[in-house]
């Protein structure tokens, strides 16, 4: 089958098959259960509490090497 026959086989079964957006779905009412879209104020502050645990096991794994300046670091 060349590749010409093959992408218009794949057009064809993919207008079979029928496809939403998230949105779409969620705008019938067919969202799935126990799913939370974030929005990029709450994933900011995820981040930055998550980002803020590993700093500190950072500083305290450096704290053992006195030959590193901790005002360097941070």
């Amino acid at each position: 089958m060349s590749s010409r026959t093959r992408r218009e086989h794949t057009k064809k079964l993919k207008s079979k098959i029928p496809t939403a957006t998230l949105k779409e779905l969620m705008d019938r009412g067919m969202r799935p259960e126990g799913f939370y879209l974030f929005s990029r104020r709450e994933m900011k502050e995820y981040n930055r509490k998550k980002n803020k645990k590993r700093r500190e096991a950072f500083k305290k794994r450096l704290a053992k090497y006195s030959f590193i300046d901790e005002d360097k670091w941070w």
